[in-house]
């Protein structure tokens, strides 16, 4: 589910053809248990160059046709409308912001938790025993980075959603990429390895083991239906709001989930409740536990939101 294989930036050429009432596409269910035993239930409807990705209550439309993105908060009954230059710029901040507290973090002299570091060495993949998952035949891979193994990966040739997904959808977030790995997100990621590449291209990824966070993706349901054009527009009887009120900010400025909309991945973190100086006393104090429970919620910002989230959605 969450290793990106982007290819580069250019703008989207062409138009697309207008849409009806309905066109098959894609509905795939699927199960997310992530750090800290979170476990959310996800569901993904793919369509032409359309994507919605559905998380409890948080929903994100991708509209790559229009270049625009719907934040849907099915609680609050709101929604929002940003361009992809408006996510794009929103992304980076949040991702700076989280680079900017886990450098913090790294002066006062602590441990950053969360996030395993990864192993070293070249990318290689061997096959393992295929699997049945959500009634699809997959076959099972193992990667590794040097001799450890870093995760496991069971995927079915029986799903191919590049025919409802143009180019545009891999293009699209390549500077966003580019940019994360920068700032130190995901750049020990295998994800560009020509190994790990040709899984990704083999079929779509039914079930996703990491060995070193131990945190698993697997899909529960997928099916290949008519999709009703209202999935992917604005919802009706809806309050529109402006886009910075669908992100969770903290008296320290991050969005939630490290700038990512819902759907990215993330749940809203609330480090801005303890300050750099806070931290600094309690470390000096020896009163960890409150540390830990800001280093648990930052990190899962910096981690679900700007590297897990994005991946999910363009691992395929």
């Amino acid at each position: 589910m969450k290793r990106l294989a982007t290819v580069g930036l250019a703008s989207i050429v062409g138009c697309l053809l207008c849409f009806g009432t309905a066109q098959a596409g894609w509905e795939i269910h699927s199960r997310y248990a992530g750090y800290g035993g979170t476990t959310e239930k996800e569901a993904s409807y793919f369509q032409r160059n359309q994507v919605r990705e559905e998380s409890g209550d948080q929903i994100t439309v991708m509209d790559f046709a229009a270049r625009k993105i719907i934040m849907i908060d099915g609680k609050e009954k709101t929604y929002s409308v940003m361009t992809f230059e408006e996510f794009k710029k929103m992304m980076r901040e949040g991702m700076r912001k989280a680079r900017e507290a886990m450098d913090e973090m790294k002066r006062q002299g602590i441990s950053v938790p969360g996030m395993p570091s990864r192993a070293a060495g070249t990318i290689t993949v061997a096959g393992i025993a295929g699997a049945t998952v959500a009634g699809y035949p997959c076959d099972g891979y193992r990667v590794s980075a040097g001799e450890t193994v870093t995760e496991e990966i069971w995927v079915t040739k029986k799903i191919d959603v590049t025919q409802e997904l143009g180019p545009a959808v891999w293009k699209e977030f390549e500077e966003l990429t580019r940019d994360a790995k920068k700032m130190g997100f995901a750049v020990e990621d295998s994800g560009d390895a020509p190994a790990y590449r040709k899984i990704m291209e083999s079929g779509y990824p039914m079930k996703t083991v990491d060995k070193q966070s131990g945190a698993v993706h697997e899909v529960t349901r997928a099916e290949k239906r008519e999709l009703p054009a209202s999935l992917f527009e604005e919802p009706k009887g809806y309050e529109q709001v402006p886009f910075d009120r669908m992100t969770v900010e903290t008296s320290e400025g991050m969005p939630a989930g490290g700038g990512a909309p819902a759907g990215f991945g993330g749940q809203a973190a609330d480090y801005g409740k303890q300050t750099a100086d806070e931290a600094r006393d309690a470390a000096s104090r020896g009163a960890q536990e409150p540390v830990q429970e800001k280093k648990d919620d930052v990190m899962d910002s910096i981690h679900e939101g700007a590297k897990e989230g994005i991946k999910k959605l363009f691992k395929w």
